[in-house]
């Protein structure tokens, strides 16, 4: 199991959602996570984590990439925050195995996907 998923699983991150944003609550992970083998990555504080998003949601904003824009950012200390416009986004694999979809449509959106990556790793940045 990746870091990553361990995360996604003891929340240490909060996502709420409105019809045009979404608001992202950094919270300190819990001490199982930070002495786990399977991290891959230095333990970042949660002031850290979401001033790193949302330096790099900036740079690939003003970059021209797909990705949601920055609305707003809040370094309070107890609940460091960013809000940011929400995107309508699809699952490439739902997408793909979707017999309704036309495959030039499918094709399409897979070539978008490796664009936005390309773009990224351009900028030199990893996912």
């Amino acid at each position: 199991m990746l870091f990553d998923s361990v995360g996604r699983s003891l929340h240490a991150n909060n996502l709420t959602f409105t019809d045009a944003t979404v608001l992202k609550r950094y919270r300190p992970f819990s001490v199982a996570v930070l002495w786990s083998y399977l991290e891959r990555r230095p333990y970042l504080a949660p002031e850290a984590r979401c001033e790193r998003e949302a330096a790099l949601l900036q740079k690939f904003w003003q970059s021209g990439l797909n990705v949601p824009e920055l609305v707003s950012v809040s370094r309070d200390g107890a609940a460091p925050s960013i809000t940011m416009v929400r995107l309508e986004l699809a699952d490439l694999v739902t997408v793909f195995y979707d017999p309704s979809r036309h495959i030039d449509d499918k094709l399409g959106d897979f070539a978008a996907a490796v664009g936005l990556l390309r773009g990224i790793h351009n900028l030199g940045e990893a996912h």
